[in-house]
């Protein structure tokens, strides 16, 4: 009695192949644009408003525009008379 030496099996489905059933590597997203601001950018933007601020305190104590809001505020609690 003879023995078949090889044997084929059918399937109705193919098999992959190793290679097809590894992943993909994707390419990288691209680098979004810079959306904060860098240290550098931070302490400028300090300075800025610690200047603002300076000069804001200067204007408000100046003694026209003390006189004006002390008139305003005179004028608010007498009824606007």
């Amino acid at each position: 009695m003879s023995h078949p030496t090889s044997t084929t099996i059918t399937t109705s489905t193919p098999i992959p192949s190793p290679a097809a059933a590894r992943p993909t590597r994707r390419p990288h997203a691209p680098t979004p644009p810079d959306a904060g601001m860098t240290t550098a950018e931070y302490a400028v933007g300090t300075l800025a408003a610690c200047a603002f601020a300076g000069i804001l305190f200067t204007v408000v104590n100046s003694g026209a525009v003390v006189d004006a809001l002390t008139a305003l505020v005179v004028g608010a609690l007498n009824g606007g008379q």
